[in-house]
């Protein structure tokens, strides 16, 4: 898999809705963590989602598309994560492989922090909602 090509292919948006995957998430979630400070990278992905989704003819409702407090939660555990590596030289594509190696790449880790009901809510993709499980910060 090539990472570098994935970001560039999202951020030029050219890149098939099919390979959009959770993996191709949490890949371009390190590009802007590795180039962007959190906050920035959480408005550059933000922007890049929703016009990316409507340019594979997607939509960005209440109920599909981008999702806020999703966006949010991985920008900090991926932060965490990659503040906490032992080998903070790592290149961007050893980083993305041992992200997609660990816990934090499950689909279902944002589970461990929000009920069902409260993270597929409308005001989680609309806003930042913290957890209702526990409180960032005790990621492994």
């Amino acid at each position: 898999m090539n990472f570098t090509s994935i970001v560039t292919r999202f951020t030029n948006q050219t890149l098939p809705k099919i390979e959009w995957t959770h993996e191709a998430h949490l890949i371009t979630c390190v590009w802007h963590l590795e180039n962007y400070n959190e906050l920035e990278s959480i408005c550059l992905l933000r922007a890049r989602i929703i016009s990316y989704n409507q340019s594979v003819g997607g939509e960005n409702t209440t109920t599909g598309g981008y999702h806020e407090t999703l966006t949010q939660f991985y920008v900090k555990i991926i932060d965490q994560f990659l503040r906490n590596l032992e080998n903070p030289n790592l290149t961007f594509e050893e980083k993305c492989e041992k992200l997609l190696k660990s816990t934090l790449a499950n689909r279902e880790y944002p589970l461990e922090y929000y009920t069902k009901e409260l993270l597929f809510s409308l005001p989680c993709r609309a806003t930042w909602v913290e957890p209702d499980l526990k409180k960032l910060g005790n990621y492994n």
